[in-house]
């Protein structure tokens, strides 16, 4: 969900068979510079560090651009309860992965470890955290929401399609 509300990606790319995002996607990056993706690394990471992601393999847009394999920057603030880079931290340290493994396990698992969720168990779960922690206005919320409220936002702020589209991606 974190990582939802800050880039309203695609479900394929969290649940995706050829597209979703793996634990390679992610790497700690201190004063500049990306360390490998271990556990120790991950430790090290503070306030004002970076996670540097990289966006998994997308669709075109109308107009052919593609947007896949782009670096996304998650900046650590433990004070932001909904930080994304501070939870992503957590979440490697409750659920190593070596880095031999981070190409093949998937950034996103029910159980922290290779096995993926599929976009059934992401709707299925998702109705379950909006049934639990929104009033009934929200309970016809979706998944996609995540993506159409971003868009809608930055459409509402004047921004053109193409600065949408970059920052969708």
């Amino acid at each position: 969900v974190l990582y939802e509300l800050v880039t309203g990606t695609r479900i394929d790319e969290v649940a995706g068979e050829d597209t979703r995002l793996q634990r390679e996607n992610f790497v700690p990056v201190i004063n500049g510079r990306e360390l490998p993706p271990t556990t120790a690394n991950w430790a090290r990471l503070r306030n004002g560090d970076y996670i540097r992601g990289k966006s998994a393999p997308s669709k075109c847009d109308r107009t052919n651009a593609h947007w896949g394999s782009k670096d996304m920057w998650f900046l650590v603030d433990d004070s932001n309860p909904r930080n994304f880079a501070t939870a992503w931290i957590q979440w490697e340290m409750t659920h190593p992965c070596t880095v031999m493994q981070r190409a093949t396990w998937p950034a996103f698992s029910p159980s922290g470890n290779h096995v993926p969720f599929t976009t059934d168990m992401i709707h299925r779960d998702f109705k379950v955290i909006i049934g639990v922690a929104c009033d009934e206005e929200a309970k016809g919320v979706r998944f996609h929401d995540f993506r159409a409220t971003l868009a809608t936002k930055l459409v509402d702020d004047g921004q053109p399609d193409a600065v949408i589209q970059a920052i969708l991606r």
